[in-house]
């Protein structure tokens, strides 16, 4: 195939695979578009969801505020007694309900560091109020749409004044215990500065991630103040585990999507982070969602490519089947057209060129590289005897010394070179970068090739030989190497034996 009709396949080639890609393209563009709207829908739908949790926090926080700040009559020395007469002790933890769920005071556990029973008997009665008011809180979340685990969050008290613990729900003292680190880490979050002065300047809660010494892991925690006379009295906050934040940003409706999904939650001032979710497998993201909620919490949401190829298997086979079958018809149609092009020009007999090849454009580039001091030599030859092989042993015998022949020559010479059947027995071997004294190495190449071809020995041809020069045509060419031919026949038959 010409160089031409090369780059001219490759080009249309070029144009198929574009194409078809274009349709896939658009596919994955839909894709990436529809999934980072749905993308948008999980962090809205989280976003909701914390809200509705930081209402809640807040609530609370308020309705313990107003205990607090509600006048009441002091405890009695009796009534002191009566609760320092309950507080339990384990392993140096001192508190209520710390191993069994039994005092008629409390329904949670409640766990302090103060040496004596001062200050915090006080507050009993108004750690009541927010077991009704967490009371109601849980029964919200019971009712959360998509909340499917059994791990619910957790809300508790910190006093920071009189330094104890009150979670409304039971926690057995195996699972925590309070010491004086569950308040340093309050100072770790820089309570005593960037969020005690947030607290200050603002009643909201306040949502941080920090990072909890006893689990060993960060923590996602909203956080509201209580207020006593104008003073921070103590946190309401409300613990996130990792089964709370999938039940915010699972998709439930998606669970492809779920398995190739990284959800990662970031607290930008503290710079800590939570892998709320992480994909089965990754090869590399094509959707990224970034979102930045209130207070400083950044969510990103990556989804790998892998979802793209589960998902659409079917479009991108269909899209290797196409552009496959495509490329094929290019290939066949231009093989097609190299055949027909070959036969219209090769000799059907043998395999060579025919007359055709020898056109204007030929003669044209061979006077070019002639006059660039190329060397091109013309050979031309003929079957001895073909009328005697033909009358003796018939015309398909004769037919198989021509084919013979030309397998010969063929065989000979290299693939730029131009080997001509003219007609009948006549041959012409155009060959270029070929100098003339180097032809009776070529004559001597066909000569054995021929034997190895033939068995008989009754198949010999004669040659005569030219160069050419700027100004010769194809025709002068002919005309000089069959007159070589004639003369080297002739010479041939004079040195037979009468």
């Amino acid at each position: 195939m010409m160089l031409k009709h090369k780059v001219v396949r490759g080009l249309i080639s070029l144009g198929v695979i574009t194409f078809t890609s274009t349709f896939f393209v658009y596919e994955l563009m839909n894709s990436y578009r529809s999934m980072n709207a749905y993308m948008s829908y999980i962090v809205e739908k989280a976003e909701s969801s914390l809200l509705q949790d930081k209402y809640q926090n807040q609530s609370i926080a308020s309705f313990l505020t107003r205990r607090f700040n509600t006048p009441v009559q002091p405890l009695t020395s009796y009534q002191q007694q009566q609760i320092c007469a309950q507080l339990e002790y384990d392993n140096q933890v001192k508190g209520i309900n710390l191993i069994h769920q039994h005092s008629l005071l409390l329904s949670g556990t409640f766990q302090t560091l103060a040496s004596d029973c001062q200050g915090w008997p006080q507050d009993i009665p108004q750690l009541t109020a927010f077991d009704k008011a967490s009371l109601l809180d849980d029964a919200d979340s019971i009712h959360k749409e998509n909340t499917t685990s059994k791990d619910r969050r957790i809300t508790y008290y910190v006093d920071l004044q009189n330094k104890y613990i009150y979670a409304s729900t039971f926690i057995n003292t195996e699972s925590f215990t309070l010491s004086p680190n569950d308040f340093l880490k309050y100072g770790r979050l820089n309570v005593d500065t960037t969020v005690l002065n947030g607290f200050m300047s603002s009643s909201k809660a306040v949502p941080k991630i920090y990072h909890d010494t006893f689990r060993n892991k960060n923590v996602m925690s909203i956080m509201s103040p209580v207020y006593v006379a104008g003073k921070l009295k103590g946190i309401v906050v409300s613990d996130y585990s990792l089964s709370n934040l999938q039940d915010i940003f699972y998709p439930y409706d998606r669970p492809l999507v779920s398995r190739n999904l990284d959800i990662t939650i970031k607290d930008t001032h503290s710079l800590r982070e939570i892998n709320v979710l992480s994909s089965k497998k990754s090869i590399f993201n094509y959707v990224t969602h970034k979102h930045e909620f209130s207070h400083g919490l950044q969510v990103r949401l990556s989804l790998d490519v892998l979802y793209f190829l589960l998902s659409s298997w079917k479009i991108i086979l269909f899209y290797f089947l196409f552009t496959a079958a495509l490329l094929q018809l290019v290939r066949l149609h231009f093989r097609h057209y190299h055949n027909v092009s070959r036969d219209n020009i090769s000799d059907t007999m043998t395999g060579l060129y025919n007359r055709k090849i020898l056109t204007d454009a030929l003669e044209s580039r061979l006077q070019r590289a002639v006059a660039a001091n190329t060397p091109v030599t013309f050979i031309a030859m003929d079957c001895d005897k073909l009328k005697y092989i033909n009358d003796t042993w018939g015309h398909e015998e004769g037919d198989r010394a021509i084919i013979t022949l030309a397998h010969g020559i063929n065989n000979s010479i290299r693939g730029s070179d131009y080997p001509v059947r003219l007609g009948g027995d006549e041959f012409m071997l155009i060959l270029l970068n070929f100098p003339l004294a180097d032809t009776p190495k070529l004559i001597q190449r066909i000569e054995q090739n021929i034997k190895e071809l033939d068995d008989s020995g009754r198949i010999h041809f004669s040659w005569g030989s030219a160069a050419m020069k700027p100004t010769d045509t194809l025709q002068d060419m002919y005309k000089a190497a069959d007159l070589e031919l004639y003369i080297n026949k002739k010479k041939k038959s004079s040195e037979r034996p009468v």
